[in-house]
């Protein structure tokens, strides 16, 4: 069906309910009838299937045949070029004819401290407090409104967009079939430290933690339950809302389709984070661990040190302290098949059917996979080049149930570009592993912005954890206009991993500059000359030529050649523009 520019999508024959039959809609949005009875799955909004679920019986029949459909997609890792300065963005996933738009990084685009990902769309914060968007464009949601800046957190709905600015501004765009891009009167004047878009509502947590919702209610899912506070974190899914309490319990409301999906399991406390999908709910505890429940929520056994997660429609991202990233639910896309060698990941993001992960460039850990031949390491594939050696690391090949088997590794500017086997040893199997020691991190100064509401600095979000802390730094918070906001950092395992408010100051009518101090370093005395006195002893009457020189190779006139009409002759230069190195040259 080369004429379709959209996916293919999987129906319920109406007359026959174990027969499930592909239909294709045009980019109008049509739906193409391709055998007799058939029932169009969204034949008005086909590309919101999160916005109006389970709305009748045809639609409910529709979406459990989603669950097959899509089949013909390929999939493709996406990334930025590798020349990008700062920060990288990768993406896997749905990326066919249909999809690919949302998830092809805007060239050039570097710096981003913040992603999230729509059903088609994807929103990307940068330092300067603006926002780039693209994507999916059919309800204008990657439109960002003109002038927007201040931005200190994003999310994306299923076809519209939320930003909230440090004043504690909510703004909003995209779809608003369901009011979910008007922001609310009654927020005015709230200061809102958080925000959350489901497919088709809104959510915002409130300085003083109570949450606001507004969007479609057909679930309840911006019905509050009554008497809500001590919020500290929201999430926002298909139809339903998640709230975290600061006492580490897990609160939900919404929809209840799946039977117990709304039931938070029994017991479950010392929660930090929350992620909510499609039927699924992800909750990280504070020991690193992961609790799910919901439709096909299996965690992999034995998952730790986990340090975020995101939920998409049917798959789950986890974010390890190491940089690397786990994931697992539906693959039909590729959206859990991880990139080989992805690592240095600071931030994960999940779509609909794809994921996003923005990428710290730096040091880098080398990859490898060993090839086995009757038993015999007969040679390595590098699947990550890693970054950041300065000498060739050790290489260790273990397990397998071989023995004696030895390689080197081949640096060049800083990556591991080959191993060569040194010895083949005997006895390998596929259990076979290469580990390639670690490049070493140097210290690095975390980055943080604050937020602010009112006049008050009431939040500050760590863009940067840094690396090479052994203590708390000092954090300062200067500019803005106001005065008297003082902060509190807490290092872990040598990263700043939050910034509390000691005091909120007042009278900031912008967003205050947040220093933080850099790691440890050994003190020292740097001496910088931008100017040069040159003194010169001459015969009188005489003519000369003075030159310099930047490194004492190439020489240039530092002037025009003069008459001397004194014995001792004074000049000054500009180190940067003549050099640092003069002489004096007798000329005809």
């Amino acid at each position: 069906m080369q004429e379709t520019s959209a996916a293919n999508l999987l129906c319920r024959d109406a007359s026959r309910e174990k027969t499930r039959f592909p239909i294709s809609f045009r980019s109008s949005g049509a739906a193409e009838k391709l055998g007799p009875r058939q029932t169009p799955c969204f034949p008005e909004r086909y590309r919101r299937p999160l916005r109006s679920l389970f709305g009748n019986l045809s639609t409910l029949l529709c979406v459990l045949g989603l669950g097959l459909g899509l089949w013909n997609q390929p999939k493709v890792f996406a990334q930025q070029p590798a020349s990008a300065p700062a920060r990288t963005l990768v993406s896997w996933g749905a990326y066919g004819p249909a999809w690919s738009p949302a998830f092809l990084v805007p060239a050039g685009l570097t710096g981003v401290t913040a992603i999230a990902v729509g059903y088609q769309h994807t929103l990307a914060l940068k330092p300067d407090g603006t926002v780039v968007a693209w994507g999916g464009n059919d309800y204008s949601q990657t439109n960002v409104p003109a002038g927007l800046t201040g931005v200190v957190a994003i999310a994306a709905g299923a076809g519209h967009s939320v930003a909230l600015k440090s004043n504690g501004e909510v703004v909003a765009w995209g779809d608003n079939s369901s009011r979910q891009s008007q922001i609310p009167t009654w927020l005015s004047g709230t200061e809102t430290v958080a925000i959350a878009a489901g497919s088709s509502h809104t959510v915002a947590l409130n300085r003083d933690g109570t949450v606001t919702a507004w969007g479609a209610n057909d679930r309840g899912q911006t019905t509050i339950p009554a008497g809500l506070v001590g919020v500290v974190a929201i999430a926002a899914g298909g139809q339903n809302t998640v709230a975290l309490k600061s006492d580490g319990t897990v609160l939900m409301w919404g929809d209840t389709f799946s039977g117990d999906r709304n039931i938070v399991p029994s017991g479950l406390t010392g929660v930090t984070a929350i992620a909510e999908g499609n039927f699924r709910t992800v909750a990280l505890k504070k020991d690193g661990t992961v609790v799910a429940w919901g439709v096909s929520t299996n965690v992999p056994a034995g998952l730790s040190e986990v340090v975020a997660v995101a939920v998409g429609s049917e798959h789950i991202l986890a974010l390890k302290s190491n940089g690397t990233v786990v994931a697992w639910g539906d693959n039909r896309y590729g959206q859990t098949d991880v990139p080989p060698g992805l690592g240095g990941v600071i931030a994960i993001s999940a779509g609909f059917d794809s994921s996003l992960a923005l990428v710290a460039n730096g040091p880098r850990v080398a990859l490898a996979k060993p090839q086995i031949v009757n038993g015999f390491v007969v040679g390595a594939t590098m699947t990550d080049y890693g970054s950041g050696y300065v000498s060739a690391p050790a290489v260790t090949i273990g397990g397998g149930g071989g023995t004696g088997a030895t390689a080197t590794a081949t640096v060049v500017n800083g990556a591991v570009t080959s191993l060569k086997i040194v010895d083949s040893g005997s006895g390998y199997n596929s259990e076979t592993t290469i580990a390639i020691e670690p490049p070493p991190i140097p210290p690095r100064r975390a980055v943080a912005m604050a937020q602010v509401v009112n006049g008050f600095v009431v939040g500050i979000n760590v863009s940067d954890t840094g690396f090479g802390y052994q203590a708390p730094p000092v954090v300062r918070v200067t500019g803005g206009g106001g005065s008297g906001a003082t902060a509190r950092a807490t290092v872990e395992n040598g990263k700043v991993t939050g910034i509390t408010i000691n005091e909120s100051g007042s009278g900031y009518t912008s967003t205050p500059t947040v220093s933080i101090a850099s790691p440890p370093f050994p003190e020292q005395l740097h001496i910088e000359v931008s100017k040069v006195r040159v003194r010169i002893n001459v015969v009188l009457g005489r003519k000369y030529l003075l030159e310099a020189s930047p490194d004492l190779r190439v020489w240039s006139p530092a002037g025009a050649a003069f008459v001397a009409n004194d014995e001792n002759i004074v000049q000054e230069f500009d180190v940067d523009s003549v050099g640092r190195y003069f002489r004096i040259n007798q000329v005809p």
